[in-house]
Parts: C-alpha cells; sequence; structure tokens
C-alpha cells in the first residue's frame, strides 16, 4: 500500500477517511499529493491513485466527509470554494468526483463544518461552529438538518442555549432514530425552558429536541 502523499509538509494533513462499498478510498484534508495541494482524492484499494476521479482543492482545509445514501460524498470544512466553484463549507461530489449540481447547502458568516451525520431517510445532519446558516430568511446555529437536495429542514429545531456559544464537533445517527452529539456543549432548553446542564455530550430526539433520557456524564 503506497500513496503520492507529499512528505514533510507544513500543511501535509488527512482529517478524514471514508471507505466505498467497492473497497476505494476517499481521503480528505489539505495536503500535497503528487506534487500539488489537493483537498480530497480517491485511492485505489492499494493506494494508488483513482485516475477516474476528479480531485478537489479547497482554499482552507476539507474538515469532514461522508458518503450518502446514494453514494455520493458529502464534504464540509471551512473553504468557501471548490475547484474554482462557489461553495459555502460544504457540497456534495458525485461518484466521479464532480461537483452535484443539485445539491446546494450554503453555510454563511465564517462556515466550518465539523461534522456530517446520515440518516436513512436520506436527510443530513451539518454540525459544527456554523454561527448562522441562511435559508429562506431563517437563522439556525450550530447544527441543522438538510433535506437530501441540501435544502434546510425547519422541522428540526435544537434547543442549545445560548444558541450561539456551542460548536458540535461529533454527531452519531442511532437506529431509533436518535441523536448523539460531541462538542463544546453546556447548556440546553428543557420543558418550560428551563435550563439543562450537559458535559459536552448530549442526546437529541430526532425532531432535535433534548432527550433527557440520555445524560452520559
Amino acid at each position: 500500500f503506497n500513496t503520492l502523499l507529499g512528505d514533510g509538509i507544513a500543511l501535509n494533513r488527512v482529517t478524514s477517511i471514508i471507505i466505498q462499498n467497492d473497497g476505494k478510498i476517499i481521503i480528505g484534508g489539505g495536503f500535497v499529493y503528487g506534487g500539488q495541494h489537493k483537498s480530497v482524492v480517491r485511492l485505489n484499494t492499494d493506494g494508488s491513485n483513482d485516475n477516474s476521479f476528479t480531485k478537489g482543492n479547497t482554499q482552507n482545509p476539507v474538515n469532514v466527509l461522508a458518503l450518502d445514501t446514494n453514494g455520493k460524498i458529502l464534504v464540509g470544512g471551512s473553504f468557501t470554494s471548490y475547484n474554482n466553484t462557489s461553495v459555502g463549507g460544504m457540497l456534495r461530489l458525485n461518484t466521479d468526483g464532480s461537483i452535484d449540481i443539485t445539491f446546494s447547502a450554503t453555510i454563511r458568516n465564517i462556515p466550518n463544518v465539523l461534522a456530517l451525520g446520515i440518516l436513512k431517510d436520506g436527510k443530513i445532519l451539518v454540525g459544527g461552529d456554523l454561527r448562522y446558516y441562511i435559508a429562506n430568511s431563517v437563522d439556525k446555529y450550530n447544527l441543522v438538518r438538510l433535506n437530501s437536495n441540501g435544502s434546510l429542514d425547519n422541522s428540526f429545531e435544537t434547543p442549545f442555549y445560548p444558541p450561539g456559544r456551542h460548536t458540535v464537533n461529533s454527531i452519531v445517527t442511532l437506529a431509533n432514530g436518535k441523536i448523539i452529539i460531541g462538542g463544546s456543549l453546556q447548556y440546553f432548553y428543557g420543558q418550560n425552558n428551563a435550563l439543562i446542564a450537559r458535559n459536552n455530550i448530549a442526546g437529541l430526539n430526532s425532531d432535535g429536541s433534548l432527550d433527557t433520557k440520555i445524560n452520559p456524564c
């Protein structure tokens, strides 16, 4: 197993690795690959370059990758362009590495996507230090749920308090539809807006409300 990743480069880092069903390997980050700066590449099972995949480049590193339910590739980070196409912190790639133009999710004002969660129905959880997400003049903070086309799912609400001071670094989706999130998390709204403390890990119901039965800390 051998790759063309550069050696000894200060900005050379891999932040996310996912394996496709066919065993091919997609790596994301900010690194030198084959003598050029790249952010997303796909390798064959032996580590060699997959020439059938269009490599990606962003001005800031890719933080997270995920495979969508349809086999397409979700890419998140703090970038605002991908291969010179304007995007807002997140995009979806077709299986050949080209940008999926049917998907549109624009996260503005210092976008920094750090975590992705894929639900069985094809909806997508996006977490990070998002500041606010703008869609139809609706503000959302740090954890949102998107429809499969990237549009905002307004039926999902998170009980963060205060809403702008939480960073979601990790998302795990459970078989029963509930969600575990981890990051810089302190307080949430409970019933009657009572504040409930959490120590950086919290459970959410499928609608985004706090699951008070899950308190691992």
